[in-house]
């Protein structure tokens, strides 16, 4: 495999990220492994800084609770259409996600609060 250079990564990553821009702010939906919906945010506008050697990383997202119980494993990002751009593993700090939030158990009605969330284009 080709060894994607920096700079073509991180402009790839940039041009990624701004799909979610497209049409107004889109969303991230929280999912247990079972692809149970447990709560839905909307992404702040723009929902990522620039990129930086292939690494986006989102703008502070917050200000929603929880409309279901479950423990959260993955994430959908949709643009403000409704299509899945990205999807990906949640954790809390040190587990690995892309997403990380301050818990992963959550309870209906329990604000969400996401610590971090990073989309990373690889070097190949």
């Amino acid at each position: 495999m080709a060894a994607i250079h920096s700079t073509v990564r991180t402009t790839m990553c940039d041009a990624a990220v701004d799909l979610l821009d497209s049409g107004g702010p889109g969303s991230l939906e929280l999912r247990t492994a079972a692809d149970a919906l447990v709560a839905t945010l909307p992404l702040p506008s723009p929902a990522f800084g620039n990129a930086v050697n292939g690494v986006a990383t989102a703008e502070p997202i917050t200000g929603q609770n929880a409309t279901a119980s479950g423990v959260v494993t993955k994430y959908n990002l949709k643009n403000n259409g409704g299509t899945v751009l990205f999807s990906g593993a949640v954790s809390e700090t040190g587990g690995g996600g892309e997403l990380i939030l301050t818990s992963t158990n959550i309870t209906s009605g329990d604000p969400i609060n996401v610590v971090s969330l990073t989309i990373t284009v690889p070097a190949g």
